[in-house]
C-alpha cells in the first residue's frame, strides 16, 4: 500500500518571546508525528523562542507580524504560494489577521486559528485605551471569517468567542482543545536556590509568572502581599515577566513599603525552575485563556492560588486541586495565600491532587490529538465549513 504523504502545515505566530501561547506552540510542534505532519513556522525575528520553533520545524520564516506590520503580509502570501501548504494554522491575534488574510489570498485550502485568550478586554484600563478596547472587542472576531476552524484553548475562551457582544464566531467553526504541558521538560527542572533568587533562606516564597500587563493583575498581588506580611512578615514575592506595567508595579511596591520583598525578575527562560523553588504559585489575573504557569506549578507539585476567571477554573478545582478567589480582591487573595502557607499538610494534599490532574488531562498527546482532529475535518472534507 502506498504511504500517504505527510500533511504540510504552516504555523504563523505573532511572537517569538517567552509566553504561554509561544510555549504551547513549541509543545505542539514537538508532539506532532513527523511521519504524518511536516511543519514550517512563520514568526517575528530575533526572539528567544525562534530556536525552539526551528528545532521542531522543517523551516522558519522570520517575519514581523505586529499591528503595524501590514507590509509583511504580501511577503507571506508569496511564501505560502511557493510552499503550497495543506493547512495554515495561526496563533495570536495579529497572526490570525495577517496569516488568515495571506492564506486566503494564497488559496490555502484549510485555515485554522488557535485563540489563546479573551482578546481586547477592557479590564484594568481607563480613558481612551478602554474606549478603544471596547470598540475592538466588538469587531475583532470578524477576522475569524477567514478561517475554516477556530480552536479555543478553554471552554471559557469558546464562550467569549460565541457570546461577547459584537461579531461572534459561529459555534459550527469552534473547537475546544486545551493546551498541553511538556511534562518531561517541566519535571526535569532543578529548582533554583534561594540565594540565586535573592531571597533569605526559609522565607515563605510566592511566585507569579506572567507578562506585566494590567490584565494580569499583579497589582492586586502586591496589595495582597502587604496584607499577608502583617501575619507572615518574612514572606517574599517573585514576579517573573516583563511588560509596560513594570514601572507602575515597582512604584506600587515602594508606596506600600514592600520594595525589599517584591523581586522583579524580568522575562526568564528558567521560569519553571523559579516555580520549583517557590512554596506556592499565585495567578491573580483579571482574565485568562488557559495559562501554562499554573499547569507547570501543578506538574511541579506546587500549590496554586488563582482567580476565578476565564479558563482558570478548568485547571483549578477549588479546595481539590488548588484555591480560587475573586479577581481584584486582595483580601481574599491574601487569606488564601495565608491558608496555604500556614497549613502545609493541606497545601501538600492540594498540590498532589493537582499534579495528578495535570498529568492526566493536559498532555502534549491530548493537545496534538485534538489539533489533528481539526486538521482531518478540513483536509478530508468531511466537515468542512465555509470561509470567505
Amino acid at each position: 500500500m502506498t504511504r500517504q504523504a505527510p500533511l504540510r502545515v504552516a504555523h504563523v505566530i505573532a511572537s517569538s518571546s517567552y509566553g504561554g501561547a509561544e510555549q504551547a506552540l513549541v509543545t505542539l510542534l514537538g508532539a506532532l508525528d513527523p511521519r504524518r505532519y511536516t511543519c514550517w513556522v512563520v514568526c517575528p525575528p530575533g526572539g528567544p523562542l525562534c530556536a525552539a520553533y526551528a528545532r521542531h520545524a522543517n523551516g522558519l520564516l522570520p517575519l514581523p507580524l505586529g499591528t503595524r506590520d501590514a507590509a509583511s503580509w504580501p511577503r507571506l502570501v508569496a511564501w505560502l504560494r511557493a510552499l503550497r501548504p495543506d493547512v495554515v494554522h495561526t496563533h495570536l491575534w495579529t497572526a490570525d489577521l495577517w496569516g488568515g488574510l495571506a492564506a486566503a489570498l494564497a488559496g490555502v485550502p484549510a485555515r485554522v486559528a488557535t485563540v489563546h485568550g479573551e482578546y481586547f478586554r477592557a479590564d484594568a484600563v481607563a480613558g481612551l485605551v478602554r474606549a478603544r478596547r471596547h470598540a475592538l472587542a466588538r469587531t475583532y472576531r470578524a477576522v475569524y471569517a477567514l478561517h475554516h476552524r477556530v480552536i479555543a484553548v478553554s471552554r471559557a475562551v469558546a464562550r467569549d468567542l460565541r457570546q461577547r457582544p459584537g461579531v461572534p464566531v459561529a459555534p459550527s467553526r469552534l473547537r475546544v482543545v486545551p493546551n498541553g504541558l511538556d511534562l518531561a521538560r517541566v519535571e526535569a527542572i532543578q529548582p533554583l536556590s534561594r540565594a540565586a533568587l535573592g531571597v533569605p533562606p526559609g522565607a515563605p516564597l510566592i511566585a507569579c509568572v506572567g507578562n506585566l500587563f494590567p490584565i494580569k493583575g499583579q497589582r492586586w498581588l502586591i496589595e495582597a502581599l502587604t496584607l499577608l506580611r502583617q501575619h507572615l512578615p518574612a514572606a517574599h514575592l517573585l514576579l517573573v515577566g516583563d511588560g509596560p506595567d513594570r514601572a507602575a508595579l515597582e512604584q506600587l511596591a515602594a508606596a506600600r513599603g514592600q520594595q525589599p520583598y517584591v523581586h522583579f525578575l524580568g522575562a526568564r527562560a528558567d521560569a519553571p525552575a523559579i516555580l520549583a523553588a517557590s512554596d506556592m504559585v499565585a495567578v491573580p489575573s483579571l482574565a485568562e485563556g488557559l495559562p501554562l504557569a499554573p499547569l507547570e506549578a501543578l506538574a511541579l507539585g506546587r500549590p496554586v492560588v488563582a482567580t476565578r476567571v476565564g479558563g482558570l477554573p478548568e485547571i483549578i478545582t477549588h479546595g481539590t486541586t488548588g484555591l480560587l478567589v475573586p479577581p481584584a480582591a486582595p483580601e481574599a487573595l491574601a487569606s488564601a495565600l495565608l491558608t496555604l502557607l500556614t497549613q502545609p499538610a493541606y497545601a501538600v494534599a492540594l498540590a498532589e491532587r493537582g499534579r495528578a490532574w495535570a498529568r492526566e488531562r493536559f498532555t502534549p498527546a491530548a493537545m496534538a490529538a485534538g489539533v489533528t482532529r481539526v486538521y482531518a475535518e478540513l483536509t478530508t472534507g468531511a466537515v468542512r465549513g465555509r470561509a470567505v
